[in-house]
């Protein structure tokens, strides 16, 4: 009993900080416990959990231990891990990067200030503009940076990445994070590391916006090195951490959450993704949507650590042999491949595996049955989370070569003894019924107690399938078949079930089978552009991506006007239909419409697009639309894939800006400068025209020029592409950075043809830049972080500088 009652008492001690007290009861009860011949090993590894949870472990004391220093070998062409001699006692700060600069130069400051790390190991994994290059450039020295660059890396490989960085790090503590992570000088003071301990980010208990600290983690390398790190049969995104985390608790290492308040991630903005999708932008492919999310990435990750084998100390790291070795650089090459990796077999199992499971989340444990290929096809039609029992039961029961999946089903159940009765009638019956559907995409599945009972009556077409009268298909709308029509039909979000008993086989005149009067335009997606050319694209752009995923056909209404003076073939070569007379009123009556321009009487900014397949939509916004398809990446494929104009790209081809700074300098609309009808407080509310101006002073030329110099000062040989909307601007820029400026010289400020024309020129000219120096609240600024696939860095006027 003694011995629990230290235990309490060093436990207040413990709550109330009064620590050094707090060690010395613990080491009372650590002689009694000593002392229980019978449950000696049980008392003493519970006070070694009770001082990891209340931090009462004791640092080293030994002056040899404090005083150890690192020892690397300094000569090139040995291994890299033979690089380290000798492990330092401190904090080596990991980790890595790939054209991600701009966020490592905000966050390294952070780590600079923390005077517990001894080490900060920045692995560049490939970057396009080199990270000690891109320090040099931005001012940042450290004796304790070590970068370790390796080239020819064609992607992102974070196991690969990290894995060289834990090795070329050179003390006993090894703090790993992410390059957008700002550690705050506090950390060491409350996330104390102990004995067979590792400190971790956790996204469950994360503030809103922060889930991602969850790859950040603080270990010993010993401990580290005993599992061989991050596992290198994982080489895309996801899973790793977890992983890792995994491993290290198996090897008997516990996990400590870190203090969420001494880190902080530093989101990133949706305009700096600006990756593309690289898809056929007239084919709808749900499961490569699928595979490209984060979520089927981990799962599939998952399946393959659990299928291949234990990524533990016997394993061999990634061959990488030192070709260069000098003061704060490594220099590392690929000596060969990995001789772990997943053969192409497996990973097509565990994608398998993930794709079941995550649609089994919705479509129920029926799903497991579903063999590969039926399931392929049913998720290259649907995306999972619309995947329901009917679907399943349907790729259960047919080959995956002889049918197609539907939006929308018709189904009917038949008695055995009806079939054998009435075969001609039936068949005739079921064939035209399947016809007529085909021809509006919907399907039709037959239902009896057994296949062989009524196969003969089956129609082979691939719209027409057959399910168990016994299977549960789901919520299905009941409703005899006089009183349902084929545009019912396609409105339904359920399966139309036809009471048996209402159907006559040999009357083939009910609703269902009469043509529809759907308008001849029911199947198009209007898109009504507005305002000026930045505003207009994003529109089409978030358009595009709602009728690609809803496999609408994009038409875009582009009516010449005071805001944008030119026609759509002045600035694209498109082959899709245009046409330039709005028709709102008339969309009114015969379409769904959402108008997004608030001064607009029954405008809706922000309302949800909702498709349906019986009327067309019309879209009418100087926005992006709300809808889940229509987020930055599947609207900028679209915008990517608009080919310019002859007129365009003979502006365009004259000039090489690659590796230029891009400034776009929007001060035309400000205060005093909003006297065109394009400008005027008409145009939007007194809220949004208050705005406009706020952020119009912001980004005043001044604010550029004193930000440019600065950019000079770190790159003299520093060349400026700017694009503006005002002479006097072009006039004193020319003034001040003479031969590093190159524009687009016109005679034309205005929305007039020939100015949109060269302001389509300039906006391509800024995306081809390595660096923008943007005007917030700017669409013609958005429009260039659209279509740039070249942007390092993006700086906002106002907020960056």
């Amino acid at each position: 009993m003694q011995f629990w009652k230290l235990v309490g008492e060093a436990r207040e001690l413990a709550l109330s900080e009064q620590l050094d007290a707090a060690k010395e009861v613990v080491q009372s009860a650590k002689v009694l416990a000593k002392q229980d011949t019978h449950n000696k090993e049980k008392k003493v590894s519970f006070l070694e959990h009770f001082c990891f949870l209340h931090e009462l472990e004791d640092k080293p004391t030994s002056e040899a231990e404090l005083s150890a220093e690192p020892i690397c070998d300094t000569t090139s062409g040995i291994d890299l891990d033979s690089y380290v001699k000798q492990v330092g006692d401190g904090t080596s700060l990991v980790t890595c990067c790939m054209n991600r600069n701009e966020n490592l130069v905000k966050a390294i400051p952070s780590w600079i200030a923390c005077g517990d790390i001894n080490e900060i190991v920045i692995v560049d994994w490939s970057s396009n503009e080199p990270v000690d290059k891109y320090l040099q450039t931005h001012g940042i020295q450290d004796p304790r940076i070590k970068v370790v660059r390796i080239d020819d890396q064609p992607r992102w490989i974070l196991s690969y990445a990290f894995n060289i960085g834990f090795r070329a790090a050179s003390y006993n503590k090894i703090l790993k994070t992410d390059a957008d992570i700002i550690v705050y000088p506090e950390f060491f003071d409350k996330n104390r590391l102990g004995k067979k301990t590792f400190i971790a980010g956790d996204w469950r208990i994360a503030d809103e916006g922060q889930e991602h600290i969850n790859g950040f983690f603080y270990v010993h390398r010993e401990d580290l090195m005993n599992i061989k790190g991050f596992n290198e049969y994982i080489t895309t995104y996801g899973w790793d951490d977890d992983d890792i985390y995994h491993r290290l608790a198996d090897s008997g290492i516990r996990r400590k959450a870190v203090d969420v308040k001494t880190i902080y991630h530093i989101p990133h903005e949706d305009a700096l993704r600006i990756g593309s999708l690289g898809k056929d932008k007239n084919q709808i492919d749900h499961l490569a949507d699928l595979h490209s999310t984060p979520r089927f990435k981990i799962h599939t990750n998952r399946h393959i650590a659990s299928i291949m084998p234990v990524w533990n100390r016997d394993r061999i790291f990634l061959p990488c042999t030192i070709v260069e070795n000098k003061t704060g650089f490594l220099k590392v090459k690929k000596a060969g491949d990995s001789i772990h990796y997943v053969p192409q077999h497996i990973r097509e199992q565990a994608e398998y595996l993930a794709e079941l499971e995550l649609t089994s989340w919705v479509a129920g444990l029926r799903t497991f049955d579903v063999p590969p290929p039926a399931l392929k096809k049913l998720l290259q039609f649907k995306s999972y989370q619309a995947v329901d029992l009917l679907d399943v039961e349907i790729a259960n029961y047919n080959s995956a070569d002889n049918f197609q999946f539907s939006n929308n089903y018709v189904a009917i159940y038949i008695h055995p003894d009806t079939a054998k009765q009435n075969q001609r009638d039936i068949t005739h019956f079921l064939a035209r019924l399947a016809n007529n559907l085909k021809a509006h995409n919907a399907g039709l599945v037959v239902r009896s107690d057994a296949y062989r009972d009524i196969e003969n009556v089956i129609p082979l077409i691939e719209n027409t399938t057959f399910v168990p009268g016994w299977r549960n298909i789901g919520n299905t709308y009941l409703s005899n078949i006089d009183q349902i029509s084929l545009e019912d039909v396609l409105e339904s979000k359920m399966c139309v079930e036809l009471a048996p008993e209402s159907v006559d086989f040999t009357n083939t005149t009910y609703p269902l089978f009469q043509a529809l009067n759907l308008h001849p335009d029911h199947n198009k997606f209007f898109v009504d552009a507005q305002h000026g050319l930045g505003n207009r694209l994003r529109a089409i752009g978030s358009a595009a991506a709602i009728a690609k995923a809803t496999g609408k056909q994009l038409v875009i209404v582009w009516e010449p006007d005071h805001h944008c003076d030119c026609r759509f073939e002045d600035l694209f070569a498109y082959d899709g239909e245009v046409i330039e007379k709005s028709f709102l009123e008339r969309a009114k009556a015969e379409g769904d419409v959402f108008n997004y321009m608030e001064i607009e009487d029954g405008a809706e900014k922000g309302k949800p697009i909702e498709v349906s397949s019986t009327r067309y939509v019309y879209a009418r916004a100087a926005y992006t639309f709300v809808h889940e398809a229509s987020h930055w990446e599947a609207e900028n494929e679209f915008i990517k894939a608009l080919k310019p104009s002859q007129m365009v790209q003979e502006l365009i081809n004259p000039i090489d800006v690659d590796g230029y700074i891009a400034a776009h300098i929007r001060m035309e609309a400000g205060k005093g400068l909003d006297h065109n009808t394009y400008d005027s407080v008409e145009n939007w509310t007194q809220e949004g025209h208050d705005q406009l101006h706020y952020w119009r002073e912001k980004s005043h030329y001044s604010a550029f020029i004193k930000r440019i110099d600065e950019l000079i000062k770190q790159d003299k040989d520093a060349k400026l592409f700017v694009a503006t909307d005002l002479q006097d601007t072009y006039d004193i820029f020319q003034q001040y950075y003479g031969e590093r400026l190159v524009y687009l010289k016109r005679d034309v400020f205005d929305r007039s043809k020939e100015q949109i024309i060269y302001a389509l020129a300039d906006v391509i000219l800024l995306s081809k830049c390595k660096k923008l120096l943007g005007s917030t609240w700017s669409s013609f600024s958005e429009a260039a972080m659209r279509l740039s696939e070249t942007f390092s860095e993006i700086e906002m006027s106002g907020r960056d500088f």
